[in-house]
């Protein structure tokens, strides 16, 4: 029995159809229907009064042959006797003095019953019927329906806004109830074109996108039109060469989620999952996803003690057959997670694709600080520098390897307890990580010496579209001279050639010693003073536009950032120090260098680089040796360390200056959009050893 045609004249309030709108009997005989137990039939009476649902009562005008649908609510039936209430509708008493009961109809969204009920009185309250031993069930949708309430709709075609609400949907269309306001018309809509719609709950975004009209009703004020999505794949983000790796975990996670739409709660398992998102599977007739839905919150359940939490959108709705049955595959976007919970998936995938692969695991301090010795990360030099604070470096890299904070991340390659390789991440500015401690005892290892920068690179690939990364930029200092960031950053910016994607910034690096105090007032012609954002875009300026992008961004030199310290609010809540300050010298009004000072907990990088001055000089002209020394002597107070690294661009004034300095580095700035490139890259070198 095909129903098409009669649900399309399905309205909210009242049920109208033409008389060709249900089959007669000699059209299919009953021999081909589903034949239901009267008992059966009281069971899903008794569901759909527990569901505060209705069903149809098809009427028949006495004269004129007209059918009419009504909605009626039945009551709790125990037996044969069935009790139900009218739901109201305008003359609904006059239209039951010309109007005969025929039977009613039952549906689940996806299938009906046809119940030839016997009348034994109604009236404009309620109807009582006689229910049969048997009745029937006909099958007219391959996908159940699921009725709405509460979304409200737009839809827009031409630069035209219709408003409306969403009626019920289906994971391959939904119908919507809409209406005009004049001078809106209804011939203002192609029904052959292609209209673009949203579907919102107050200010909750649930879809937006393409549709086509399947068919609509004819009213003047309010009319009826379903809808098809467009489109069964859309494109979330920009395409990759090296995509997030996908796994299929054994037991396979659960996806617990509430619908947007229906609001019922839904469990799937998932087919595959990856750090960018993930798959599942659904029943065809059951199917409630469709794409482009957006769905707030999807709890993803890896084991009943291990679960994280997502903001996720539908991003293509693909048929799979089997023996068994028709399913529906649909593959999920991650748009948002919790930074924490993007560490806990991806420890998870890590460790699936190599279980010597370690992401924030909790590491035994004293064999991570003989490591770093073995592998020369702290070297002679270095750890005269570091011997009087030895105590605070333990208690803080404790808390950095071991407490899982929000700021760290560590990578580390380690076998049967021994570690043979590592690398870190710091979070140091607004959209900014920080990548430094790599060491390596690989020599004593047959493996490829990029293995943790490779898991790294990985890591920032799956998870720096998500806001809550806060990763658009990735930052590293290294010296020219050392040959493994030279052989891949280096090369990598060399071979991009690409300002925007890639630069490197070379620097002078001297010590300026805090303890060497002297007093003095500044010539009335030098003033020092809190950066202004004109004094900033004037130092891009200077550094060449396209050269200075990357670093303007990275190190929050933008307008809304420069002032901001929200992030070191995050190191309080862990009990570390970190501070910002930035400030311009200007010499008679014309502006010389910006300042940048960073402060924060000793060894917390172990060359310094978090505790330093950054000097970007845009004016030689009369910035000598001495005022640079005078603005330095002004602006010690706001280190914590007494031994402060000053980092100058370009090279060139240091020595045109005559600025002892002890070494060069290089500042190493990538757009993490240019990621997947750097994997490539790394990919690369690696075929080539």
């Amino acid at each position: 029995m095909d129903y098409k045609n009669f649900q399309k004249n399905i309205s909210p309030q009242r049920y109208s159809s033409p008389s060709s709108a249900e089959p007669s009997i000699s059209e299919k005989t009953i021999a081909g229907w589903k034949k239901i137990k009267k008992i059966n039939l009281i069971n899903k009476l008794n569901y759909t009064h527990f569901n505060d649902g209705t069903i149809l009562v098809k009427l028949k005008h006495n004269s004129y042959g007209r059918e009419l649908f009504l909605k009626v609510k039945p009551q709790p039936c125990l037996n044969e006797t069935l009790e139900c209430r009218w739901v109201p509708v305008k003359g609904l008493a006059q239209k039951l003095k010309s109007y005969s009961i025929e039977h009613f109809l039952l549906s689940d969204g996806l299938k009906f019953i046809r119940v030839e009920a016997q009348v034994q009185k109604f009236d404009d309250q309620g109807i009582t019927l006689k229910l049969p031993e048997f009745c029937y069930e006909l099958s007219s949708r391959k996908v159940r329906r699921h009725a709405c309430s509460g979304i409200n709709v737009e839809l827009i075609q031409n630069g035209v806004v219709f408003y409306g609400e969403l009626i019920d949907f289906s994971s391959q269309a939904f119908k919507v109830a809409i209406s005009i306001t004049p001078p809106q018309s209804f011939q203002w809509i192609q029904p052959d074109g292609s209209v673009n719609v949203t579907l919102r709950e107050n200010s909750k975004l649930h879809f937006s996108g393409e549709a086509n009209i399947i068919r609509h009703t004819h009213e003047q004020q309010k009319r009826l039109y379903v809808l098809s999505p467009a489109k069964n794949r859309l494109t979330r983000f920009k395409g990759k060469e090296f995509r997030s790796a996908r796994y299929s975990l054994n037991p396979p996670p659960i996806a617990i989620f509430s619908h947007p739409i229906t609001r019922k709660f839904i469990t799937l398992p998932m087919c595959d999952i990856s750090g960018s998102g993930f798959s599942v599977e659904e029943n065809e007739e059951d199917s409630v996803l469709f794409t482009g839905l957006i769905i707030p919150e999807i709890e993803v359940e890896i084991t009943n003690e291990c679960s994280l939490k997502c903001l996720s959108q539908v991003i293509h709705v693909k048929k799979t057959d089997s023996i068994e049955r028709t399913g529906i595959k649909c593959g999920i976007a991650i748009l948002d997670m919790d930074i924490q919970d993007q560490m806990k998936l991806a420890r998870i995938l890590h460790r699936s694709n190599n279980h010597k692969n370690y992401l924030c695991n909790k590491v035994n301090i004293d064999t991570l600080w003989k490591f770093f010795f073995d592998a020369g990360l702290i070297y002679p030099e270095k750890y005269v520098e570091l011997y009087n604070y030895k105590e605070r470096f333990r208690q803080i890299y404790e808390k950095l390897y071991n407490e899982s904070v929000q700021v760290a991340r560590h990578f580390v390659y380690q076998d049967k307890g021994i570690i043979y390789e590592h690398i870190s991440m710091l979070h140091f500015f607004t959209s900014t990580w920080l990548f430094h401690h790599y060491a390596t005892a690989m020599e004593t290892y047959n493996r490829p010496e990029t293995n943790v920068l490779d898991h790294l690179a990985q890591y920032v690939n799956d998870y720096y579209l998500q806001y809550s990364a806060r990763m658009n930029y990735i930052i590293s200092y290294y010296r020219p001279d050392n040959r493994f960031p030279n052989r891949i950053l280096d090369d990598f910016a060399r071979e991009l050639d690409d300002a925007n994607g890639c630069s490197v910034y070379p620097m002078t690096c001297l010590y300026f010693n805090k303890n060497l105090k002297k007093e003095f007032d500044l010539p009335s012609s030098i003033r020092i003073e809190p950066a202004k954002f004109e004094d900033l875009l004037e130092m891009k300026h200077c550094m060449g536009q396209e050269y200075s992008g990357l670093i303007f961004s990275a190190l929050d030199f933008e307008q809304n950032l420069y002032k901001n310290d929200e992030l070191s609010s995050e190191y309080e809540k862990i009990g570390f120090k970190r501070e910002k300050h930035v400030f311009s010298v200007k010499i008679y009004g014309k502006l010389k260098a910006i300042f940048l000072i960073l402060s924060s907990e000793p060894g917390i990088n172990l060359s310094g680089l978090t505790n330093c001055i950054h000097v970007f000089i845009t004016d030689h002209q009369d910035f000598s040796k001495k005022p640079f020394y005078m603005a330095l002597y002004k602006l010690q107070k706001y280190c914590l360390e007494n031994n402060i690294r000053v980092l100058i661009h370009p090279v060139s004034y240091a020595a045109n200056n005559k600025i002892p300095h002890n070494k060069i580095y290089n500042l190493w700035v990538i757009n993490s959009l240019y990621m997947d490139s750097f994997i490539g890259f790394m990919k690369k070198q690696t075929r080539s050893q």
